[in-house]
């Protein structure tokens, strides 16, 4: 199951890097967001190399910590209560 449920995530960020490259936004934006992309898979792909083929626990727990590190420092995320969300007169009916 697990070699199946792998082809199916890189073909989806595949697609999602296929969608980010055909976009209509500025190039600096599609830059960056590609340049996270290719980032989160080089990581992604030298932590199975690390884990499988090397058996370095250690060192893979780093390489997932350094791309948890990465993935919070890199989106901007949306606001994270209620109370950060502004409410407009239509929210309010």
């Amino acid at each position: 199951m697990f070699p199946v449920v792998w082809v199916i995530l890189y073909a989806v960020m595949g697609v999602s890097a296929h969608l980010i490259h055909y976009s209509d936004a500025a190039v600096s934006v599609k830059r960056k967001l590609l340049t996270i992309y290719w980032v989160q898979l080089i990581v992604n792909f030298l932590w199975s190399i690390i884990f499988v083929r090397f058996e370095l626990l250690w060192l893979a727990v780093a390489d997932i910590g350094g791309l948890l590190y990465f993935w919070k420092n890199s989106l901007k995320l949306p606001a994270s209560s209620p109370d950060d969300i502004p409410i407009t007169s239509a929210d309010s009916i």
